[in-house]
């Protein structure tokens, strides 16, 4: 809940970007719905963020409540985006909607996880 008393689940999107002070990795933790709606930021956020030099970049979903399909090929885009030499994408896990995603559409494996 936050401050005003309004359940998490009915705020806008917001990003939180945390970058690694070592610049070994940066994190982009979305709160929120991501869906057909609100991905076209997220989509921003990681290209804005390769764009400035980042390698290795995790997404953390533990605050994500709901993840739709456009949402998954955004994660697709950002994978194949880090497949390039030495580059990463990885997930940290604990949202209960983005697992449910990657399960239903067998994704679930093609994803590396890493703790925040």
């Amino acid at each position: 809940m936050d401050p005003c008393g309004m359940r998490d689940e009915f705020l806008p999107l917001r990003i939180e970007v945390r970058p690694d002070p070592a610049r070994e990795r940066v994190v982009l933790a979305p709160r929120g719905e991501v869906d057909v709606e609100t991905a076209a930021p997220v989509r921003r956020e990681l290209a804005e963020l390769r764009a400035a030099g980042w390698r290795h970049v995790v997404f953390d979903t533990r605050k994500v409540t709901f993840f739709d399909s456009t949402a998954l090929r955004v994660l697709l885009e950002e994978r194949r985006a880090a497949q390039a030499p030495g580059r990463s994408f990885s997930l940290i896990d604990g949202s209960p909607s983005v697992a449910r995603a990657l399960e239903i559409s067998g994704l679930s494996p093609w994803f590396e996880r890493v703790r925040d």
